[in-house]
């Protein structure tokens, strides 16, 4: 059985093809029906409720007596970040996905500590972090070495935000982050830098509190966390 190439037709995105008339062997019309379609959607509208987030962090405390970090990526979930700072004043940081949302979060205002839970992506991107005070995970070697060759300068600010880096440790859900045995060295070498060092990890199935491998990677961080 062979097939030969045929032409691509192309239709607006309002409207349908009626595959009943489309071209067969039979038909000598070659020209598609084409049917309207009422593309009008119901408009949705999304409310803020500012004072329930700020609840919501002083829950967060309140229940794990813990420094809270509140995540906001995405454009905080598509809710709209510059809605939503403001009611998250009372958390001791926030964490974004990559740079961009970080330097728009520092340019909204916030002063406290923002942590970027992938890292930087270029060294380039590295320096721009620091000229935005900015922490950054570190989960892999390339981000290991431009820490270490491009530390923050810390003459006049000692307690340069960027001297402070999560290191992810692959405690078990195999993403991102240095394995158990790894992850040592790299600590030395960015604790010889001059950097503080935060041990993070990532729960592979944290929506499930009974699954066994949760304990089993409490374990694995807590003995990295002892050496």
């Amino acid at each position: 059985m062979t097939t030969s190439p045929t032409a691509a037709t192309h239709f607006p995105a309002n409207h349908l093809v009626d595959s009943n008339s489309t071209n067969n062997s039979n038909a000598t019309n070659t020209t598609p029906h084409i049917s309207e379609v009422n593309t009008t959607s119901r408009h949705v509208a999304i409310s803020i409720n500012t004072a329930a987030l700020n609840h919501n962090v002083s829950e967060v405390r309140r229940q794990t007596r813990a420094k809270v970090l509140a995540m906001i990526k995405a454009n905080a979930y598509g809710h709209g970040v510059a809605q939503c700072l403001a009611a998250l004043k009372d958390a001791d940081g926030v964490g974004v996905a990559c740079f961009s949302e970080a330097r728009d979060i520092r340019l909204l205002g916030w002063d406290k500590p923002i942590v970027l839970i992938e890292g930087v992506f270029s060294e380039e991107e590295w320096q721009r972090a620091l000229s935005f005070e900015m922490s950054c995970v570190i989960h892999h070697e390339p981000q290991v070495d431009w820490a270490i060759n491009q530390p923050p300068d810390c003459t006049e600010y000692p307690s340069h935000p960027s001297r402070t880096v999560w290191l992810k440790l692959n405690s078990g859900m195999n993403r991102l982050g240095f394995d158990a045995q790894s992850i040592i060295p790299v600590a030395a070498r960015l604790h010889a830098a001059g950097y503080k060092l935060i041990l993070t990890s990532h729960f592979a199935n944290a929506d499930e509190p009974q699954n066994p491998i949760n304990q089993q990677q409490i374990d694995t961080f807590n003995t990295v966390l002892e050496q």
